[in-house]
């Protein structure tokens, strides 16, 4: 019988996933392992994915990190005007 997959995902720079049953287990494993730039799990109806720069870059939330990209281009945009 397959073993079922965690809930818990880990991507690394190579393309490859982990599963884990926890949020600790996956993050455990991100703080080892510096080539994992995201961790994703379902929160209700909601996938959330925690992502980071690369090497031990502290994780942000993708959509938070992409609302901050748009605001400081706009910004530099309005400065070169």
């Amino acid at each position: 019988m397959e073993k079922e997959q965690g809930e818990f995902q880990t991507r690394d720079e190579a393309g490859y996933l982990n599963y884990f049953d926890t949020f600790g287990e996956a993050y455990d494993a991100a703080k080892k392992d510096s080539s994992i730039w995201k961790i994703s799990f379902t929160a209700g109806s909601d996938r959330i994915r925690l992502v980071r720069a690369g090497g031990n870059k502290p994780f942000v939330l993708e959509q938070f990190r992409d609302m901050l990209e748009r605001i400081l281009s706009k910004e530099e945009n309005n400065q070169n005007k």
